[in-house]
């Protein structure tokens, strides 16, 4: 059996690897950053994720803010997890 194009494009797709710091919405990464005390880099999270970037610096800094604002920091914290109370079951 072959397929068109036009076939392969309709079949569902699925993301075979993925960092959460590029799935976190922005509003949420922005929610962190306020109890982390960490300054964003834009003033509406929204415009936190480009569609692409002018260079790997550029898309790495933002890398870098999700990661920094997911690790509580807080002395005797054990740099615990500061998204666990973010995650929400789907069920």
């Amino acid at each position: 059996m072959v397929l068109s194009d036009s076939d392969v494009r309709a079949l569902p797709k699925v993301e075979l690897h993925c960092h959460i710091e590029g799935t976190m919405r922005a509003a949420t990464v922005a929610e962190l950053a306020l109890t982390a005390d960490v300054r964003m880099p834009v003033d509406d999270p929204s415009d936190l994720y480009q569609p692409s970037y002018a260079s790997l610096t550029d898309f790495l800094s933002v890398f870098w803010l999700v990661q920094s604002v997911l690790v509580d920091q807080t002395p005797g914290s054990g740099s615990r997890s500061r998204a666990s109370s973010t995650v929400r079951s789907t069920d």
